[in-house]
């Protein structure tokens, strides 16, 4: 098992590496910096976990950079609004502890069926009262787990 301190190393060796093609990703210099100190904020940790969960795997840094480039792409398609919004949640990183959010969680299949009918429940959840929707799964389990 490898020690946090060789993780943090091999975090930064492979974040330098992926920077340069990450941020070519990013035309917008002003997205390009948030986007920036996002990641450099949070890979180590994000590095840390994938590499406990599939770091003995061969193709492990080309899923990590797909995965990161995947990223960068939908971050430059982000709606205005909800730029906005991730800005005012990374000022109060407490949101989601806030007394005006009410989470709740449901199994898609079960509940409703598929995503289009659950479209269908949101005004439900909305009378609730409910402001943070999990989703589970996203997935379909394999026959034997059913």
């Amino acid at each position: 098992m490898p020690t946090q301190d060789w993780l943090n190393q091999q975090a930064q060796l492979t974040l330098q590496r992926l920077l340069p093609r990450l941020e070519a990703q990013i035309r917008n210099k002003k997205q390009r910096a948030i986007f920036h100190r996002r990641l450099v904020e949070q890979f180590p940790r994000l590095f840390s976990l994938l590499y406990g969960l599939y770091g003995e795997r061969y193709d492990f840094f080309y899923h990590l950079e797909q995965t990161l480039l995947t990223a960068a792409t939908y971050f430059t398609e982000r709606p205005a609004d909800l730029s906005a919004l991730d800005a005012k949640r990374e000022r109060d990183r407490a949101w989601i502890q806030h007394e005006t959010m009410v989470a709740a969680v449901v199994y898609v299949d079960l509940f409703a069926g598929d995503f289009a009918s659950l479209r269908g429940k949101i005004p439900y959840f909305q009378e609730l009262g409910i402001t943070y929707l999990h989703l589970m799964p996203l997935f379909r389990a394999p026959e034997e787990n059913s």
